[in-house]
């Protein structure tokens, strides 16, 4: 009985009913790890979810466009950290998208000259 168990479940396949589910496969995993690199190395720098703590959207605008300034002058990895300045990017980003669900979003006024 017990063998005819398992050549019924080796020879059959299972259904999984993932249709409407969001494919995380989209992302590049190494993205996600890089990701996580930058928050460790904040982690050396500020305290655990100290970017879940009412920062201004503003300077993390601000720091984004920083890297994105040392890219278009051609330094790929940042001097600080060792890691690429992308994922500096990327990780504000994030930090952005944060605070736009928090319904705080960058004040473009201050930008005004």
């Amino acid at each position: 009985m017990v063998e005819q168990v398992k050549n019924n479940t080796e020879s059959s396949k299972g259904t999984k009913d993932d249709a409407n589910k969001i494919d995380v496969t989209l992302i590049d995993p190494e993205f996600i790890i890089g990701i996580c690199k930058i928050l460790t190395f904040g982690l050396t720098k500020y305290e655990r979810g100290n970017w879940q703590r009412n920062l201004d959207p503003e300077r993390i605008l601000a720091a984004l466009e920083r890297h994105s300034l040392k890219i278009q002058q051609g330094e790929i990895i940042d001097k600080e950290s060792g890691l690429n300045h992308s994922l500096h990017i990327g990780c504000n980003a994030m930090v952005l998208y944060f605070y736009e669900r928090k319904n705080r979003f960058v004040n473009m006024e201050h930008n005004k000259g």
